[in-house]
């Protein structure tokens, strides 16, 4: 069975990343690496957002937003399945002795993901968060594809992630397991739909990491005192949600989202 559990950014800085993540929008630690570079921090709800310092072997950016990380039961199987269907995978699998192995490999759309196995299986818990908290955890991440319909074998046929929710007249898919939140959210580029993301988001700038907020123009405002660049204005999908779009330090891509 596989499922998303973590999305994560590369930061030049991961002291200041985890001070705005933390201390300006109120997520919380949930574990700290820094032999590693590496931070996780997560709310009341939904998977975890992992920071990663810029340094790294795998010739990845920071400012281009999130590789959303699908956890599976046998990463080696998995891989052959997929370049059988035609994915590149980018290096070799990387091995952390008795914790994990990862691979990372694009979509047909040239966004990228991470496989991960993990030798040691854990349930994540809510962490706590402060009645004073901008958000209350994540709600999914979410790329554009070309081909959804060929994301969807992919993603659900051969990674076997679950199908949650299928929206034709929006292009819109919502992936996760049958016992947890969406996490991961496919939309098609190709769909003449209002655009949700008010920047330029194309099929291979990786995920944006939507983050759930209880007062999306409240919580708007906050951040802009503080300094925190949002770009365009509130969207509302009439019924369902309220989304505003806001750059981290890093010039990576987030949305805090409203459930109405």
């Amino acid at each position: 069975m596989a499922k998303s559990e973590l999305s994560w950014i590369q930061v030049k800085d991961i002291e200041k990343s985890k001070d705005f993540f933390l201390n300006t929008l109120g997520l919380s630690l949930h574990e700290e690496q820094k032999e590693f570079g590496w931070v996780e921090l997560g709310g009341e709800k939904g998977g975890l957002l992992g920071l990663a310092s810029i340094k790294n072997d795998q010739e990845l950016e920071f400012g281009k937003n999130a590789i959303i990380t699908i956890t599976v039961d046998d990463l080696n199987s998995i891989k052959e399945k997929l370049i059988e269907f035609g994915i590149e995978f980018i290096g070799e699998i990387h091995e952390i002795p008795g914790l994990l192995k990862m691979a990372l490999f694009e979509d047909p759309s040239h966004n990228r993901f991470q496989l991960v196995e993990k030798f040691e299986k854990e349930i994540r818990k809510p962490l706590p968060s402060s009645k004073d908290s901008l958000v209350k955890g994540t709600f999914l991440s979410w790329i554009q594809v070309h081909d959804l319909i060929k994301a969807k074998k992919m993603f659900v046929d051969i990674i076997g992630l679950t199908l949650l929710e299928e929206n034709e007249n929006y292009g819109w898919l919502e992936l996760g397991s049958v016992h947890g939140e969406p996490i991961i959210g496919i939309s098609s580029v190709n769909q003449d739909k209002e655009e949700c993301s008010q920047v330029e988001f194309n099929p291979g700038d990786n995920a944006i990491v939507s983050l759930t907020v209880d007062d999306t123009e409240e919580v708007k405002k906050k951040l802009e005192n503080m300094g925190v660049s949002f770009v365009g204005e509130i969207i509302e999908i009439p019924g369902e949600l309220k989304i505003a779009n806001f750059l981290d330090l890093d010039n990576n891509r987030f949305q805090i989202v409203e459930k109405i």
